[in-house]
C-alpha cells in the first residue's frame, strides 16, 4: 500500500459533547423498520437522565449499527435485540444484547 493510500484511509475524528441516549435513539429510529421486517423483537431502554459523552458521534453510530447488523446476520432462531444505556460509576455505558450464536470463547 502506498503512503498516499494509507493516509487517505485515516479517519478524522470530531470529538464533541453528545448525549449517548440521543445517539442510541437515533440508531433505534434508523434500524427499527429493518428489525421489524426481519421479525426481530427489539427493546431500547434509555437512562433516565442525559448521558453526556465526549465522542465522535458518527463513530459511535457506526459502531452501534455494526453490532446491530451482526445481530441481524447471526441470529437465526431467537431474533431478539436489547439496547440499554446506563451509567456505571462515572462512565456512560451502552449494552447491546442479542440471542445470536456469539463469538467462540476459543478466540
Amino acid at each position: 500500500m502506498s503512503e498516499k493510500r494509507f493516509f487517505e484511509k485515516i479517519k478524522e475524528y470530531h470529538f464533541e459533547k453528545n448525549n449517548l441516549n440521543s445517539i442510541a435513539e437515533e440508531v433505534f429510529k434508523s434500524t427499527e423498520y429493518l428489525l421489524k421486517i426481519q421479525n426481530f423483537t427489539s427493546e431500547f431502554i434509555f437512562h433516565k437522565v442525559p448521558l453526556i459523552i465526549n465522542a465522535d458521534k458518527d463513530s459511535i453510530i457506526e459502531a452501534i449499527i455494526n453490532i446491530i447488523s451482526n445481530s441481524l446476520k447471526f441470529s437465526k432462531e431467537n431474533k431478539s435485540i436489547k439496547v440499554t444505556t446506563t451509567k456505571k460509576q462515572n462512565f456512560a455505558v451502552i449494552e447491546i444484547e442479542d440471542k445470536g450464536v456469539g463469538i467462540s470463547e476459543a478466540l
